[in-house]
């Protein structure tokens, strides 16, 4: 080899050397970054408020256990007190059982006064630190929830509706005041994990609107909240929902209620079918 080549072949080593050291260095700065972060800004528990050696990360909702997912957010001492809705529960509205015997079955009022959608699905119950954190997600407007709060719901999605072949996945809607208030709306939200995603079916946030603002309903009983809520929605597009299988997404079922006129106004504009599918749900 010539001198020339030789000095040439020493430079290239020399800055893939240096290169290398640069990546090295850069890698351990970011983790030394990281660190730092951790350090000065902890891990907080969404649920009871406690700082946290570390989060569990997970890229796949439908890869982990139930238990691996609450652990993205909440520490491990609310991880044992967080329930997953648990068999045998109504087929049609998905209410637990007091009785943990017996097999699935229609519950009385799901008998007497059939709902308009064919079921209603959740992924845990709306109790203790779960509670905490959907309340303080949706009023005290922390945003930072939204990603373990959202990972839960896809959860309840693959538990539930991973073969059901919907067409389409709306959000309760939010009026508008409401909306300008809040800033979001909470069930958007914890469907946006779901855009790129193709188990998941088509979100549309505009065909299902609020057409009157309603009083909040914290409060109100069953009665109360069906005369509320009656004629409060509307079908902007009944076109796009004609003979489709419709998802209608919340983040909490109290009394069903609002999941009753949803579905009753989707079902009388054309859907073919509505299931319901809520982050949480109230234990009788």
């Amino acid at each position: 080899m010539s001198r020339q080549g030789t000095i040439k072949g020493a430079a290239v080593g020399a800055i893939a050397g240096a290169a290398a050291w640069a990546g090295a260095l850069a890698g351990l700065g970011r983790r030394t970054a990281g660190a730092l972060a951790r350090a000065l800004y902890p891990p907080v528990c969404i649920g009871c408020g406690s700082f946290m050696d570390g989060v569990f990360t997970i890229a796949d909702a439908g890869a982990a256990t139930f238990e691996q997912i609450v652990l993205t957010g909440f520490c491990p001492d609310c991880v044992t007190k967080i329930k997953p809705v648990s068999q045998p529960f109504c087929t049609v509205c998905g209410e637990p059982f007091a009785s943990q015997n017996g097999p699935n079955h229609t519950c009385g009022r799901c008998m007497e006064n059939r709902p308009a959608f064919a079921t209603a699905r959740a992924a845990l119950i709306y109790d203790g630190p779960a509670k905490n954190a959907i309340l303080s997600f949706k009023y005290a407007r922390r945003m930072a929830l939204a990603r373990p709060l959202s990972l839960l719901c896809q959860w309840g999605f693959l538990r539930y509706y991973a073969l059901a072949a919907h067409d389409l996945a709306l959000p309760v809607p939010l009026h508008g005041r409401r909306l300008g208030w809040r800033g979001f709306n909470q069930a958007w939200l914890l469907m946006e994990g779901w855009k790129k995603d193709a188990r998941f079916p088509t979100i549309d946030r505009q065909i299902l609107r609020r057409i009157r603002n309603t009083p909040v309903q914290a409060g109100m009983n069953k009665k109360q909240r069906a005369q509320n809520i009656r004629g409060a929605f509307a079908v902007s597009c009944p076109q796009k929902i004609k003979g489709k299988r419709i998802l209608l997404v919340d983040d909490v079922l109290t009394t069903g209620e609002t999941a009753r006129e949803c579905a009753r106004v989707l079902a009388k504009n054309g859907a073919a079918r509505v299931d319901i599918l809520t982050l949480a749900r109230v234990e009788k």
